[in-house]
């Protein structure tokens, strides 16, 4: 398994631990030990990119509408990456023809 497959399905993880504990505003924010989640690598990504939003108490609630254009744009960048290297693919098979 790739580093970028297992990065994705830590964000996952991430994010589906936000969403089934209804940690989805700051009055339901959660510690991360609620949440059997730790302070990763993946997590502060995610929080610089205002996917996961910190309260002041050392609490946290994901923001749905960020998550949700931050994954739209995840699979659109996957997308693209997919068709650069089949269309790529084709080429080097087309010139070596």
């Amino acid at each position: 398994m790739s580093a970028g497959t297992v990065i994705i399905m830590r964000q996952n993880r991430i994010i589906r631990a936000f969403r089934e504990a209804g940690a989805t505003f700051a009055d339901n924010a959660k510690l991360l030990a609620d949440l059997r989640r730790r302070n990763s690598l993946v997590f502060r990504r995610l929080v610089s990119k205002g996917v996961i939003v910190k309260c002041d108490n050392e609490k946290y609630y994901i923001d749905n509408r960020a998550a949700d254009t931050f994954l739209i744009n995840r699979r659109r960048k996957v997308l693209i990456a997919l068709f650069v290297t089949v269309a790529s693919i084709v080429l080097i098979l087309q010139f070596i023809q």
